[in-house]
């Protein structure tokens, strides 16, 4: 079985500059996957926007979107997060590495997205994964998985972390 990270930490500690950082220092591996950034507009934070590590991009969650799904003040865009990120995590085309940032509350509004976290962390490839302290209770089982390695990102650590995750991947 692969060996797992899962790279935990408060929110704005770095967690999705680690990912960036990662996919960026590793062209020689394909990755599949996906980091999250806030959308801020006039100063105020107003939503996320999904990127893929082939320069696909989605709104995941906004203000001023509207229906069933939210989080907070924000609309969820469950259906293009579901037809941009699915197939992203999907078996075929294979992936040497798979990288998500971030399995929270918001992602796991979509249970095909939860189902396929833990067939990937069952799967051959490795996994490199960021966790929300306000991630689904069902998502905070894969700390407690015998392949998963837990790393903390803080402030003393998160300019050589990176370091540990590549150490860690196996």
């Amino acid at each position: 079985m692969a060996s797992n990270i899962l790279i935990t930490g408060r929110p704005g500690i770095g967690k999705t500059r680690l990912v960036k950082r990662l996919i960026h220092d590793l062209p020689m591996l394909i990755i599949r996957g996906f980091f999250t950034e806030a959308i801020i507009e006039n100063n105020v934070h107003r939503g996320f926007i999904i990127h893929t590590p082939d320069f696909q991009e989605q709104i995941m969650a906004h203000v001023f979107i509207e229906g069933p799904h939210r989080v907070g003040e924000f609309g969820v865009n469950l259906e293009g997060f579901e037809s941009l990120i699915l197939p992203q995590l999907s078996a075929r085309p294979a992936a040497d590495l798979y990288i998500i940032d971030e399995i929270s509350h918001m992602n796991c509004l979509s249970l095909k997205f939860c189902r396929r976290i833990y067939e990937l962390f069952d799967g051959p490839e490795p996994v490199i994964a960021t966790m929300s302290a306000l991630s689904s209770p069902a998502m905070q089982d894969l700390k407690k998985r015998s392949d998963v390695k837990v790393l903390q990102i803080t402030e003393a650590n998160r300019d050589s972390i990176w370091k540990n995750v590549l150490l860690n991947l196996s």
